[in-house]
């Protein structure tokens, strides 16, 4: 987990990021969150329940939202 600090909801301009995956040893997913939520819910990827605070992308495909149900799980 990369955390961005200060938040991007705190800059006024674009910024730009990138990562280098070295070694993948399991499943990876890239993306944004909210992180009071993320804190609330100890660092664990829990994204069965609207609001989780997850946008992202897998290594497999799949894709998440914080906002939009079908999104959850998407393939």
């Amino acid at each position: 987990m990369i955390l961005l600090d200060p938040s991007l909801e705190s800059r006024s301009s674009t910024t730009k990021w990138r990562i280098s995956i070295v070694k993948k040893k399991s499943w990876i997913g890239v993306g944004m969150c909210h992180l009071n939520t993320l804190k609330q819910a100890s660092f664990n990827f829990e994204y069965t329940e609207m609001g989780h605070g997850n946008y992202l992308i897998s290594s497999n495909g799949y894709s998440w939202s914080s906002l939009k149900p079908e999104y959850n799980s998407h393939f």
